[in-house]
């Protein structure tokens, strides 16, 4: 009788209708492998070429809103537009026979960064063998004339192989002398992560505003906190563009007096006082890091790598007993009362 009671009390199981559906002829859906605020993304069969791919769906509500479609074709034609190695890779989008909008990306395995950031508190090293890979996405966007205006850990991929991916450009901005373009008179990107002339208009950017946001991500993966942090989005709204950013010296022990430097140049008010390209950031923490025995990297091999050799000391490779290693610089977390 227990048992009968304690199956009776068990959650049914969730059949996702979509796996196991065929979409365009070509994509067989087999499992459901995420969810996020504009669909879910599944694993699926180019029954073709038998090749495994990602597939994004857009979600029901959002497929028959002409501007929700725009932005999802922006994200993928931004993303084939630039073609990077640190760029997810977009290979096509189309609409199946019951009005499902979607999108057919590379699969990767691994986790995003930010889930990486929950579970552990980064080495700088670390830290730097990520942002570098972002940078040289970054810049190849910045090449090609594309704004991503939505850079968060939860948009930086940590690939099971070590290689960073740049996800979701669907708030993407086009500079002027191509054809796409994105929504007038709407504040786009995460609260937090926005600089300050993107949240006085979203319309007048640059490049500058994404290295804003790299600098946003540093201060976060060292110290596990926010630059500008309140209860509400206004709070935060006023406090990146009224207050100076803390000092990570006062979050975080052991940081480097460059990386405190190189904060302040990343999280200037002023667009024209910050770094001006993603090279100029990433040589800047290349050089820093030059100075620091990383194990695997011996002097200043991290800039005359490119960091192909620090692969194993990424997040969501290295195993716990590595990690338990002592690193320097020795970086400790401050707690929120000190």
């Amino acid at each position: 009788m227990a048992s009968e009671v304690d199956r009776l009390l068990q959650p049914a199981e969730v059949v996702d209708p979509r796996v196991g559906m065929t979409l365009s002829g070509r994509y067989e859906l087999l499992s459901r492998i995420g969810d996020g605020g504009m669909g879910s993304v599944y694993e699926a069969r180019h029954l073709v070429i038998e090749k495994t791919v990602a597939v994004k769906i857009l979600r029901a509500d959002l497929a028959t809103n002409a501007e929700q479609v725009a932005r999802f074709r922006r994200e993928a034609t931004a993303a084939a537009a630039i073609g990077h190695r640190n760029i997810i890779d977009v290979h096509d989008m189309g609409r199946a026979d019951d009005g499902a909008v979607f999108m057919v990306m590379e699969r990767l395995r691994g986790e995003d960064w930010a889930e990486v950031l929950e579970r552990t508190a980064p080495s700088l090293p670390e830290i730097v063998a990520v942002l570098d890979q972002v940078l040289d996405g970054l810049g190849a966007a910045h090449a090609a004339g594309v704004l991503h205006r939505d850079l968060k850990p939860a948009n930086v991929f940590v690939c099971e192989d070590g290689t960073v991916k740049l996800l979701d450009f669907g708030v993407s901005k086009v500079l002027a002398g191509t054809q796409l373009s994105t929504s007038t008179g709407v504040t786009m990107g995460t609260p937090v992560f926005m600089s300050p002339e993107q949240v006085r208009d979203s319309k007048h950017v640059d490049h500058r505003t994404d290295l804003y946001a790299v600098g946003v991500m540093l201060f976060y993966a060292l110290s596990g906190r926010y630059p500008f942090e309140a209860s509400s989005i206004a709070g935060i709204a006023y406090k990146i563009v009224a207050e100076p950013p803390p000092s990570i010296h006062t979050l975080v022990d052991g940081v480097p007096d460059w990386v405190e430097a190189l904060l302040a140049k990343l999280l200037a008010k002023d667009p024209d006082d910050r770094l001006s390209t993603c090279e100029e950031v990433r040589d800047a923490l290349r050089a820093g890091l030059g100075d620091v025995s990383v194990p695997g990297l011996a002097g200043t091999a991290l800039a005359d790598t490119g960091l192909a050799d620090t692969v194993a000391a990424t997040p969501s490779l290295t195993p716990p007993a590595a990690r338990a290693a002592p690193r320097t610089p020795v970086i400790t977390r401050r707690s929120p009362k000190q």
